[in-house]
C-alpha cells in the first residue's frame, strides 16, 4: 500500500484526516497521521520490500468515542499491522488522543 492509499483509507473514515498537523479550524473530532520511519526487508543483500512505520492519532472530546475502534478495524481490514496503541488525555485542550502505531508494506 502506498502512502497516498493509506491517506485515502483514513479519508474514507472521516474527511477530517490531516497529514502531520491539523488545520487551525479542526473540528472536535479529527485524525492526524504521519510517517515515523521505515525499514527494508532484504533478500540476497537487495531490498525486496519497504515497511512504512506510521502513527495515527485520533483526537476527540467525547468519552468512549466509538471512532477509535472503527479506525482500528479499517486499518486491520486493509492488512495494516497495529502493534501498539496508547490513550492520553490532554488537560490543556481537554481532548483525548487515541494513538495507534502502524506498520505496512509499501
Amino acid at each position: 500500500m502506498s502512502l497516498q492509499e493509506f491517506r485515502d483509507l483514513l479519508l474514507g473514515i472521516t474527511e477530517k484526516a490531516y497529514h502531520f498537523e491539523a488545520a487551525q479550524d479542526a473540528p472536535d473530532k479529527y485524525i492526524v497521521w504521519q510517517e515515523t520511519g521505515s525499514r527494508a526487508l532484504l533478500a540476497s543483500d537487495c531490498r525486496q520490500e519497504v515497511i512504512h512505520e506510521l502513527r495515527v492519532d485520533f483526537y476527540t472530546e467525547e468519552e468512549y468515542d466509538p471512532m477509535p475502534e472503527q479506525i482500528l478495524k479499517a486499518l486491520e481490514d486493509a492488512g495494516i499491522a497495529v502493534p501498539e496503541q496508547t490513550i492520553v488525555y490532554d488537560t490543556n485542550t481537554r481532548r483525548i488522543c487515541y494513538s495507534m502505531k502502524c506498520e505496512m508494506a509499501g
